[in-house]
């Protein structure tokens, strides 16, 4: 069974502190609830004493890959109406180096600008799609098969109409179906970006993928992946999968090909 870590708000502040690093890695939060900063930093003070009394070689070993991963995985979602009922709220991180790989989960706080506690699983390496694909709600797969968005052109905001899908009639306009979806309602969505943890170029010479699902209203889920032009696809657990996989390999040849030229 592979180690399982839990962690609260102030817990993974103090850890990740130690690490060198200030703000927590995105998409988690912490607000504290003491009021005065001094009574703050003798909180932290407590708390440090006791992760430094209490925490093993392999949780230390857990955040040092957290804070210096090779591949980055960075979920935050919103299931149904978050600011009414705040447990829809999704923060995941994902990490790999090396052999190690683990998942780490914020759960909900007590209002949709609040984060909660931690949960952090150790996890195989080459499953962290499957493992994040797994924490998120259920939802059964769109009915359309693939949905040619709007296209972004030379990285400007402006949008083109992209080609006429196979669905389409001839007496619908040119790219109806991505019209109809991106007007279309939805009960759940969220980003998962995939990034590198590093470049010998800078933050800037990093690799980054970006997908998005949305769990459309009588229809199903879908996953938009950021070709040119960009297509939602309809998918079910497996596809998903796959389509984060597909990212992540992109990653896993940029680190490749990088690691070449030392």
């Amino acid at each position: 069974m592979r180690p399982t870590w839990t962690f609260t708000d102030l817990e993974l502040v103090v850890g990740w502190e130690a690490m060198k690093e200030n703000l927590l890695p995105r998409p988690f939060i912490f607000r504290s609830r003491t009021h005065w900063y001094e009574d703050f930093l003798r909180e932290k003070r407590g708390v440090r004493e006791r992760l430094e009394a209490t925490m093993d070689s392999a949780a230390w070993a857990m955040l040092d890959v957290v804070a210096r991963p090779d591949i980055r995985l960075i979920v935050r979602g919103l299931n149904g109406d978050v600011r009414a009922e705040p447990k829809g709220s999704i923060r995941m991180h994902a990490v790999r180096r090396g052999g190690s790989a683990y998942v780490l989960t914020q759960l909900p706080g007590q209002n949709a600008d609040e984060g909660g506690d931690f949960t952090i699983t150790e996890c195989d390496p080459f499953a962290l799609a499957e493992v994040v694909v797994a924490e998120l709600p259920q939802a059964k797969p769109g009915r359309e098969s693939n949905i040619q968005l709007p296209a972004v052109v030379d990285g400007e905001d402006h949008m083109v109409q992209g080609e006429s899908m196979l669905w389409d009639s001839f007496d619908n306009p040119v790219g109806h179906a991505g019209e109809r979806f991106a007007q279309a309602s939805f009960t759940g969505v969220g980003g998962i970006e995939i990034a590198q943890g590093t470049s010998r170029f800078g933050p800037r010479g990093r690799v980054i993928r970006r997908l998005e699902w949305r769990d459309v209203v009588d229809d199903g889920r879908y996953l938009v992946v950021r070709d040119n032009p960009p297509v939602a696809h309809s998918v079910d657990v497996k596809r998903m999968v796959s389509l984060i996989n597909n990212e992540i390999a992109v990653v896993v040849q940029a680190i490749k090909d990088e690691r070449a030229t030392l």
